[in-house]
C-alpha cells in the first residue's frame, strides 16, 4: 500500500479532476459512498434509534461529511449536522451538498448561532458523532468556541469517526498545535497520507480503515513511501539443515560502558535471537569489570586500545557500534576502525553522536550502513532541535540517507525506514516499547541479520516487523506498563514466525 503526503494527494486530486464540471462533486459523492460502505457494517442495532451528528467544516472533508449524512439518513439513521462555518463561508461542492442535504433534514445548526447549551445537548445524547471539520490539508492550530466544541465530543460517549484524519491533525507530520478530535475509528479515503501515521496521530486516530478506492488519477504521481508489514517485508531465508554457527553469522557489538553494560548485552542476545550463530559484546577494559551478563551464549571480549579493538572485529560478519557506549572521545576512533571493514554496521545510540566526525575522515560505503536514531538522536546528527524533526521527519530521513548513503531507520510509534528512493512506513504504536533497551534490541536483531547475510534494507525492514511482532506479543503477556526489553527479547522467535 502505497502512502501520500496531504501536499501529493492534493495533486492527484487535482490531476483528477482536470478542470472538468462536476467532477470533484463526483468524487466527493464517492468518497461518501466508501466511508458509507465501512460505516454500515459497524453501527448495528436498530438504525432508527441510533443518533448521528455530523460536525461539518466549511472545505471537501466538510462536504464528505454532509454527503455521507444524506446516505446515512436515506438508510434510516437519525441525523443532525453541526456546521461549523456560515452557508456563505462554504466550498462550492461543500454548498451543493447541504442544499441536497435540507431537502431530506432540517436538523441543521450553525456554530455561532446555535446555543453552547443547544450544542452541548446535542452532541451529549448522540451515539455516532462523525468528524468532518478539517482534512488533510490543515495546517494550523484549532482555538476559540471550535475548540472547546471539539473537547466536548472528546468527552462525550459517542462513538467518533474522524473521515480521512482527526481534525486538528497536521495532514503532512500528524502533529496537533492545539485541540484534535480523538476518534474511535478513522476512515481513510482511498489511500493513507503520512499525517495518518507521523507524529501524534497514533493519539488520535483510534483505529484506521481505509476505504476503497474512488478514482483517483495516479499516473502522474511518483510514490516513493510504502506501509511495512509481514508480507512487504519478505520471508526469512530457508536455513541449511547441516549448517554450523559459522555459517549464519558472527556478530560484534561494540558499546558498554560503566552504568551502562547492558546495553549491548541486550543487543547480543536480540542478535542470537534474530537467527546469528555468534554473538559478542566488544567492551572497553574499563567496563569489562563490570559487565555481568546474564545469558552464558553471549561472549564478552575487552579491548584496551583501537588496535586490540580492530583485531577482535576481525572475524565478525557484522557490527552495531554503540549501544551504551558513553561520550568520551576515545571512541571515535574505535568507530572508524569499524567503519572500514568491509561488513554492515548498525550504528546506534552514542555511536551515532560520533558519524559526522566519521564522515569526514571516509567515504562511507554504500549499502553498508545502517543508522537507527530516535527522534532527539536525529536533531543532534543535523545539530537541529527534536521539534524541527516533528515537523518534517520524512525531509530528515531523507536527508540522512543522502548524507550517509546508509539506511536510515528513525524510531517511533510510527517508525519510519528510509533508503535510496524509497521510504516505508511501519505503524503499530505500542507504548510499551518506549522503555529503556527497547532500541537496544532493535539494533540487535538488524545486525543479527546483517550477520546472516541479509542486505541493509532487507534486514530494516525484516528486523523492524520482527521487533514490532514481538513487542506485540510482550504486551498480550504483560500489559503496556508492565512489558521491557527483556520480554521483546523472550518473543523474538513469535515475531520472526510470520516471516517463515
Amino acid at each position: 500500500m502505497y502512502i501520500y503526503t496531504a501536499d501529493e494527494m492534493k495533486e492527484i486530486d487535482e490531476k483528477t479532476i482536470g478542470g472538468e464540471d462536476g467532477k470533484s462533486l463526483e468524487l466527493m459523492e464517492k468518497a461518501a459512498k466508501s466511508i458509507y460502505n465501512v460505516l454500515s457494517d459497524r453501527i448495528t442495532g436498530k438504525k432508527k434509534h441510533k443518533q448521528v451528528l455530523a460536525v461539518c467544516g466549511k472545505g471537501n472533508n466538510g462536504g464528505d461529511g454532509l454527503a455521507l449524512s444524506r446516505l446515512l439518513g436515506n438508510d434510516g439513521f437519525n441525523i443532525r449536522v453541526l456546521m461549523t462555518a456560515g452557508e456563505k463561508e462554504l466550498k462550492r461542492d461543500t454548498s451543493v451538498e447541504l442544499k441536497r442535504l435540507e431537502i431530506s433534514t432540517d436538523n441543521v445548526y450553525y456554530l455561532g448561532s446555535s446555543s453552547r447549551e443547544l450544542l452541548d445537548q446535542i452532541i451529549g445524547d448522540s451515539d455516532f458523532i462523525i468528524d468532518a471539520i478539517f482534512g488533510t490539508g490543515f495546517k494550523g492550530k484549532v482555538d476559540g468556541e471550535l475548540s472547546d466544541i471539539m473537547l466536548k465530543i472528546n468527552d462525550s460517549k459517542a462513538t467518533v469517526v474522524s473521515i480521512d484524519i482527526p481534525s486538528g491533525l497536521v495532514g503532512n507530520n500528524g502533529r496537533v498545535y492545539g485541540n484534535a478530535i480523538k476518534a474511535d475509528f478513522t476512515v481513510v479515503v482511498d489511500s493513507l497520507k503520512t499525517g495518518n501515521l507521523l507524529g501524534q496521530a497514533p493519539d488520535y486516530n483510534g483505529e484506521i480503515i481505509v476505504g476503497e478506492g474512488i478514482g483517483l488519477d495516479k499516473s502522474q504521481a511518483s510514490p516513493d513511501k510504502r506501509l511495512l508489514s509481514g508480507k512487504t517485508a519478505g520471508k526469512m531465508k530457508t536455513r541449511r539443515s547441516s549448517g554450523h554457527k559459522y555459517d549464519f553469522g558472527s556478530l560484534a557489538i561494540a558499546g558498554g560502558s560503566i552504568g551502562m553494560t547492558g546495553a549491548p548485552l541486550l543487543s547480543a542476545k536480540s542478535g542470537l535471537g534474530s537467527g546469528c550463530g555468534l554473538s559478542t559484546v566488544l567492551i572497553d577494559k574499563e567496563a569489562y569489570a563490570y559487565c555481568n551478563s546474564p545469558w552464558p551464549e553471549v561472549m564478552i571480549k575487552p579491548y584496551a586500545n583501537e588496535v586490540e579493538f580492530e583485531k577482535l572485529l576481525e572475524r565478525a560478519t557484522a557490527a552495531v557500534f554503540g549501544p551504551g557506549m558513553g561520550m568520551d572521545e576515545k571512541y571515535d576512533k574505535m568507530m572508524i576502525k569499524a567503519l572500514k571493514r568491509d561488513i554492515p554496521i548498525v550504528v546506534d545510540a552514542d555511536g551515532i553522536y560520533r558519524l559526522n566526525k566519521a564522515r569526514d575522515q571516509l567515504v562511507l560505503k554504500d549499502k553498508n550502513l545502517i543508522i537507527t536514531p530516535h527522534l532527539g538522536e536525529m536533531a543532534k546528527l543535523f545539530r537541529v532541535k527534536t521539534e524541527d524533526v516533528l515537523d518534517d521527519p520524512i525531509y530528515f530521513v531523507k536527508s540522512a540517507v543522502d548524507c550517509y548513503n546508509a539506511v536510515v531507520v528513525l524510531k517511533g510509534p510510527c517508525t519510519v525506514i528510509g533508503a535510496k528512493n524509497e521510504l516505508w512506513f511501519y505503524y503499530k504504536p505500542n507504548s510499551g516499547m518506549a522503555c529503556g533497551g527497547s532500541g537496544d534490541v532493535l539494533s540487535g536483531i538488524i545486525g543479527g541479520l546483517c550477520a546472516q547475510g541479509y542486505e541493509t534494507l532487507e534486514a530494516a525492514k525484516k528486523g523492524v516487523v520482527i521487533h514490532g511482532t514481538a513487542g506485540e506479543f510482550a504486551r498480550a503477556e504483560k500489559n503496556e506498563w508492565g512489558m521491557c526489553a527483556g520480554d521483546i527479547i523472550n518473543n523474538i522467535y513469535k515475531g520472526i514466525e510470520p516471516l517463515v
